[in-house]
């Protein structure tokens, strides 16, 4: 029960992100990370309740697993569509796919080395929270406001491409060091099975960029994001 309450909370974060999005009132704004964060305390507690009252069951460790798959989906919903409201830059599409393929490779880490590394995941929920909250705190067009010109690289371009570019650079090197710990401590065909994962997750990427090529996702953006995003929620 605490591990549904919790994910009910997450997926209504990101329709509040959404309809905050479309009608612009800035309460809802801070609604979406606050469901977030309610789940994240959820998702924190339901394990060691089940631990400490003596009800784990294999049952609720699929269940905690499958609401956090649809959770991770959910919230990078609500984070690309606070980002880019037209969901008109493609690189939201990579950062989107990375971050799913980060949570996926931990995943993959575990069933592979018999361990689950954790490393970021709190951090990102709140850098996640820190996002959806942009505009009700600087206002709804926070995300169309750009930096200044003397800023490298980034000047006079929009204010979370920065975010963009480190969602795309830590997720992917996330996924990296996974891969390369995977490999060395495999041998010979375990090494060669081990890497059916990464070649779907490979796959699933290059299917959803060239989605986001496609006249699909200017016409129906959030449908693409959305049908990429469930994809990703049932590989992980």
């Amino acid at each position: 029960m605490i591990s549904v309450i919790g994910g009910l909370c997450c997926g209504l974060a990101a329709v509040f992100t959404v309809v905050a999005n479309h009608v612009r009132w800035i309460p809802l704004y801070f609604a979406g990370p606050f469901l977030i964060f309610v789940y994240m305390t959820c998702d924190a507690v339901d394990g060691k309740h089940a631990r400490r009252t003596k009800q784990s069951t294999p049952l609720g460790a699929v269940v905690d697993h499958g609401i956090d798959a649809f959770c991770a989906f959910t919230t990078g919903v609500a984070v690309v569509v606070t980002a880019d409201p037209e969901l008109k830059d493609p690189n939201l599409m990579l950062a989107f796919c990375l971050f799913h393929g980060a949570w996926f490779c931990a995943q993959w880490g575990e069933l592979v080395l018999g361990s689950l590394d954790q490393r970021g995941i709190t951090e990102g929920e709140f850098a996640s929270m820190a996002v959806i909250s942009l505009p009700g705190i600087f206002g709804p067009d926070a995300a169309k406001s750009h930096l200044p010109d003397w800023i490298p690289y980034f000047g006079a371009r929009p204010i979370l491409d920065p975010v963009t570019t480190g969602v795309i650079l830590v997720c992917g090197g996330v996924c990296l060091s996974f891969a390369l710990r995977i490999f060395l401590n495999l041998q010979g065909l375990d090494r060669l099975r081990a890497a059916f994962p990464l070649a779907h997750l490979a796959l699933h990427t290059v299917a959803a960029m060239r989605l986001a090529a496609s006249p699909l996702r200017p016409e129906w953006p959030l449908l693409t994001f959305t049908v990429v995003g469930m994809h990703a929620s049932r590989l992980a």
